[in-house]
């Protein structure tokens, strides 16, 4: 981590780590979420592990891109202005309930959609697709 980030270890209550081999014990931890992206793209394995694991998230969408599925206010809250995201998590922190419901919903999505074999078949269908492709200009 740069100076400035390790510098926000003088608020006791922040943690910075830099790298680690697993953040399922961190993420275990922790009561919300957080991902605001402002820059990057692809799917964000942390937002799926974190919900996965029954975590509420607040995302940027942004951080979303990769993820078309989720559904703001359903399975993830998304904020893309600092007082917004500020807002969600506070929102989360005194919530109990809305955490369950968001942190259940998105084990729920992530189950459906970001499974090993779900992943796999989906890449089945598009080898099956290819494979019939081929054979049909072949004739």
């Amino acid at each position: 981590p740069s100076r400035e980030i390790k510098k926000l270890t003088s608020d006791p209550l922040t943690i910075v780590t830099g790298y680690v081999d697993d953040i399922r014990p961190y993420i275990a931890k922790a009561t919300v979420n957080i991902c605001p992206m402002r820059i990057g793209s692809g799917i964000k394995n942390k937002i799926l592990e974190a919900m996965a694991m029954e975590k509420p998230t607040v995302a940027t969408k942004l951080a979303c891109d990769g993820i078309p599925d989720v559904v703001d206010g359903e399975n993830i809250l998304i904020a893309d202005t600092p007082e917004k995201f500020n807002e969600e998590v506070v929102l989360l922190l005194n919530n109990e309930s809305l955490r369950k419901k968001i942190g259940k919903n998105g084990r729920q999505f992530v189950q459906k959609n970001y499974t090993w074999v779900n992943t796999a078949y989906q890449f089945e269908k598009v080898y099956q697709e290819a494979i019939n492709q081929f054979y049909k200009n072949k004739k």
